[in-house]
């Protein structure tokens, strides 16, 4: 067989020559597709001129080539963005299964002064649906050496159904969110409804263990320190263990989620949006951990039996703590103002840590997504509420020290202080980058 295009010699049936590399057998035309004659130069179908290597092929199989090039680049970003929307959703399915699990083990645990931590000397949730009210039973009970008022017994009740009641909103909000995330997962992974997205629920579920570890820590934090002695409480290893645990996986849900979108920080709007955010975020991470701190330190120094010892004390007090604060003195003159001053006080408390924790997740999905919640209304209501229980910690504070004037106290409001001064920046930051960059809601929402 003679080359028709070079004149060598090939073997019968070969497609391309050896020497020169064309393409062998009939021309095609590749306008219409009509056979053309080896030695004619117009198909006679269209009319179109064509040369050996236009109509034997090449050209075509060159943009074919680079066709499929492309489709494989395409190809392979989306696998890329696949890959990450499975691992995306792999986080926040661990994540919900922390918060579920770990809500039953919502806890803390009491260091004394050799730093021994007793089994009796730690809190549960389950306390406060039995043992609680078992030793309140007891009081002014027959046998009992003290006689307690029935305004004294109100402040341990009221304590105590404070603590019941966030024992029993944890555990209800966890199962909610728990059901809506296994709704939304079969919508969205049997039934493949549009727009189910099971992944926020699901996150909001270890935000509802968050959110409670935080104000059940809140409830108990108090503890003294003492010339020999000292009390504190921690969160009890498995609740620091599930914070940890969820903590993490939630982080590594929001990071697969911004990777999608790592292309459009190019652009220097987006950009100063994506740093914004983040910084806001780590703001309202901050403020959710200083917010379960004590509310005020008090020290003062007491001398005992009218001797030259001095004992100095400096105590740490939560809102709950006052509600108690009265009990065994001789009088209940200012104890119904306690009760009721801290019962508000921590509900005000408990409410700010869960709208931190809010803003926390919308800054999470402006980072990751690039879109969502302003969060302006709900910055302005952590501030509102972060200066009135500031106002509520030094009210309560400056009248349990002015009852005994025999005794010198220093005072400090450090901690509430810091959380209205960072409710103040944090609010002026989201001010800031929604008038400069913000984008209420996404322009694309592509379900993988």
């Amino acid at each position: 067989m003679i080359c028709r295009h070079c004149g060598k010699e090939i073997a019968d049936g070969v497609k391309f020559c050896n020497y020169c590399g064309k393409r062998l057998g009939k021309k095609i035309c590749p306008k219409c597709g009509s056979e053309i004659p080896e030695d004619g130069l117009f198909c006679g179908e269209c009319g179109m001129r064509v040369d050996d290597d236009s109509a034997n092929g090449d050209k075509v199989i060159e943009e074919t080539a680079v066709a499929e090039a492309s489709a494989v680049n395409c190809t392979n970003k989306t696998n890329y963005k696949k890959y990450f929307e499975y691992a995306s959703c792999a986080f926040a399915a661990f994540a919900a299964l922390i918060g579920i699990i770990f809500t039953f083990f919502i806890g803390l645990k009491v260091n004394g002064s050799e730093g021994v931590v007793l089994e009796s000397s730690i809190i549960t949730i389950y306390d406060y649906f039995g043992k609680m009210y078992e030793s309140l039973s007891e009081l002014n009970s027959e046998g009992s050496w003290i006689q307690y008022s029935d305004l004294d017994i109100a402040a341990y009740y009221t304590y105590a159904a404070l603590g019941t009641t966030v024992a029993a909103i944890a555990l209800l909000s966890m199962a909610v969110f728990a059901i809506i995330t296994v709704l939304k997962c079969v919508k969205q992974f049997i039934n493949k409804e549009d727009g189910a997205n099971f992944a926020k629920p699901a996150i909001a579920t270890f935000l509802s263990f968050a959110v409670f570890s935080a104000a059940f820590y809140a409830f108990h934090n108090v503890g003294y320190v003492g010339n020999d002695d000292s009390m504190q409480l921690y969160y009890g290893d498995a609740n620091l263990a599930g914070i940890i645990l969820g903590g993490i996986s939630t982080g590594a849900y929001f990071v697969s989620k911004f990777v999608q979108r790592i292309s459009e920080l190019k652009d220097k709007k987006a950009f100063f949006d994506f740093t914004g955010a983040l910084a806001i975020g780590l703001i309202a991470i901050v403020l959710t951990v200083l917010i379960a701190k004590p509310v005020s330190k008090i020290s003062y120094d007491l001398s005992l039996y009218g001797q030259t010892i001095t004992y100095k004390v400096s105590s740490s007090c939560s809102f709950t703590s006052f509600i108690t604060s009265l009990v065994f003195r001789d009088s209940d003159e200012n104890l119904l103002t306690f009760i009721c001053c801290g019962t508000i006080g921590y509900v005000l408390q408990t409410v700010l840590i869960a709208l931190t924790a809010k803003i926390v997740y919308n800054m999470a999905v402006r980072v990751s997504e690039g879109c969502g919640k302003s969060s302006v209304g709900t910055s302005v209501s952590c501030f509102v509420l972060s200066a009135a229980c500031l106002a509520i910690a030094v009210a309560l504070t400056v009248k349990l020290t002015g009852m005994n004037e025999h005794i010198d106290y220093t005072v400090s409001y450090a901690i509430p202080i810091a959380v209205l001064i960072l409710n103040a920046v944090m609010l002026a930051c989201i001010v800031v980058i929604n008038k400069l960059s913000f984008k209420t809601s996404c322009a694309i929402n592509v379900q993988e």
